[in-house]
């Protein structure tokens, strides 16, 4: 957060607030990526 902070200039806060909700966006399809990974058979 500091290195993002220091090269926009924002508050480290405010990085952080964005940070979360890229990260959250991503998270709230986890199971659904899952599945589709799931229904493919693993081969060894």
């Amino acid at each position: 957060m500091a290195r993002l902070s220091e090269a926009t200039g924002r508050a480290t806060w405010e990085e952080f607030i964005d940070l979360d909700e890229i990260l959250s966006h991503i998270g709230d399809r986890a199971d659904e990526r899952l599945a589709f990974q799931a229904s493919f058979p693993i081969h060894s």
